[in-house]
């Protein structure tokens, strides 16, 4: 997937931020990464080879201060030896991991609760967005901790999901807050994902029961094919911090998000809502391309991008940050665990 920025917008005064020094803490140094965003809050260790869970332990309501002050914490330089280490650290920090149901990228789990990142193709770009959000139940902070960097790219790219909104048009804003947006996905043999796949199961009884609790339309239109709508708010209020978000997959699921070949072989094939995933505003009405093509632009000027290290492990509040994926070459080994179970209605901007 790419991202078109040829038409971006312009910054508001409000937003020309310059990075803030961070005030280090007992048993941490101050970063020396160039150009840090003033959302990402970086943490070193005074010396090497110190646990990453005997730090943070001690250091939990910071961490958590922290990160509804500024959305996402790199730790770096700190020790995390395995999978199980990295699930424990995350069950101390953030809660027990979480499943990853109702999926719409390939991953493995590799351990409880954490699982490899999106297994897409490494020159393929995975665009902005925030986990799971076209979903009604949903993780409220996510965390990488990557094993391995790649040769070369494959960073995690974040953005600022309330500068986001902050940026679009008030026409667009105002377009999203009252339709909402629509996502509707189709899951046929052969052909992306299938419904067994996302849904971890081949059991229909088990679907149904899901897409009751999520509040998804399903339809079963063919012996395989089934096909579901979800219509969701686009613009989330975390309530810890009263900050409105821009939540949601409506740009990343529309067609104009493909590579233009790809756009155009899917199209000659299929109608705009048999489309393996596509999104509408909350009427069913397309999202002109235009639209999205803003809205890609927003998240664009609104990032912050970082050279991964070996053992670095970033952490953000899923509601206030969005990631992508660079485009990569060579062995790239990132995992990722979700926890903080959230719902729309927890969310849900007044």
């Amino acid at each position: 997937m790419t991202a078109d920025t040829s038409n971006p917008l312009p910054l508001p005064s409000a937003l020309r931020r310059k990075a803030r020094p961070l005030d280090g803490e007992p048993g941490e140094r101050r970063s020396h990464l160039p150009s840090l965003p003033d959302f990402l809050r970086t943490v070193e260790p005074d010396e090497d080879g110190i646990s990453l869970i005997e730090f943070s332990r001690s250091r939990l309501r910071p961490i958590e201060g922290d990160l509804l002050k500024y959305g996402a914490i790199l730790f770096r330089g700190f020790a995390i030896g395995s999978p199980d280490e990295f699930a424990a650290w995350m069950k101390d920090v953030c809660g027990p991991p979480l499943p990853y149901d109702e999926r719409s990228s390939p991953r493995q789990a590799v351990t409880s609760g954490v699982y490899t990142s999106t297994e897409y193709t490494a020159a393929r770009r995975i665009a902005f967005h925030n986990e799971s959000s076209y979903r009604n139940s949903f993780p409220g902070k996510i965390a990488f901790w990557c094993m391995r960097p790649a040769e070369t790219g494959g960073e995690t790219p974040i953005a600022h999901t309330g500068r986001v909104l902050a940026r679009l048009p008030e026409e667009v804003r105002d377009a999203f807050r009252t339709r909402g947006w629509s996502c509707v996905r189709n899951y046929r043999p052969g052909l992306g994902m299938s419904w067994q796949e996302s849904f971890q199961t081949d059991d229909r009884r088990r679907v149904q029961e899901h897409c009751e609790r999520e509040g998804l339309v399903m339809e079963w239109l063919g012996e395989n094919h089934l096909r579901t709508t979800a219509v969701r708010d686009a613009i989330a209020c975390r309530p810890q911090t009263h900050e409105e978000s821009w939540f949601n997959h409506a740009a990343f699921f529309h067609i104009s998000t493909l590579d233009l070949d790809l756009r155009e072989a899917l199209e000659a094939q299929f109608a705009p809502r048999d489309l393996p995933a596509n999104t509408f505003y909350g009427d069913g009405e397309p999202i002109p391309d235009d639209v999205v093509t803003t809205v890609r632009a927003a998240y664009e000027a609104e990032s912050a991008v970082f050279a991964w290290r070996s053992g670095d492990v970033l952490l953000l509040d899923n509601v206030m940050v969005a990631h992508a994926r660079s485009t990569f070459t060579g062995e790239r080994r990132v995992l990722v665990a979700m926890a903080e179970p959230l719902t729309a209605d927890m969310v849900k901007a007044r």
